[in-house]
C-alpha cells in the first residue's frame, strides 16, 4: 500500500508505505524504499516505512530486496506512482 496512482492524503507532511511480499522475507535480508529515485532511510527489516517530507503532487515508489551481507538486490517492485495531497 499504497497501490498504483492512488490519491494519499498527507498528515503533517507525511504517510506510511506498507510493503507487501511474497514470499516472506528471508532472514539476512532487508527492505529499502525508493522515493522519486532516492532511497529514504536505510535497508529494514519491517513491512513499515514512515514517509516524511514529501510535499503535495505525484510521486514514484519502488522497494527492493537486498542481501544484508552482499548488498546485492535479491528482488524489486514494479514502481507505483501515487498522488499525494
Amino acid at each position: 500500500k499504497p497501490s498504483n496512482n492512488q490519491a494519499v492524503q498527507l498528515v503533517g507532511g507525511k504517510f506510511t508505505v506498507i510493503v507487501g511480499i511474497s514470499p516472506k522475507l528471508k532472514s539476512g535480508h532487508s527492505l529499502q524504499l525508493y522515493l522519486n529515485g532516492s532511497d529514504r532511510g536505510r535497508p529494514q527489516s519491517s513491512a513499515y516505512f514512515s514517509v516524511t517530507d514529501i510535499g503535495k503532487g505525484s510521486h514514484m515508489l519502488k522497494v527492493e530486496v537486498i542481501d544484508n551481507k552482499t548488498k546485492e538486490v535479491v528482488q524489486s517492485s514494479g514502481t507505483v506512482t501515487i498522488k499525494a495531497y
